[in-house]
């Protein structure tokens, strides 16, 4: 597998969240309608804004 993507509409606004294997990396972008807190597979956890965000994990 080598990406996968969901949205989903909650009741606050719709989350998406994207991830695809890339040239040795793992590339993340993902959007939320009110600040959240972000878990990545390396074990990174960090607080959001409400928006359109991006991460990379260098495999």
């Amino acid at each position: 597998l080598g990406y996968a993507k969901a949205e989903w509409h909650s009741p606050v606004g719709k989350i998406r969240s994207a991830w695809e294997y890339r040239e040795g990396k793992l590339v993340f972008d993902f959007t939320v309608p009110v600040p959240a807190t972000i878990e990545l597979p390396d074990g990174r956890s960090y607080t959001v804004p409400e928006g359109e965000h991006h991460d990379e994990i260098l495999l």
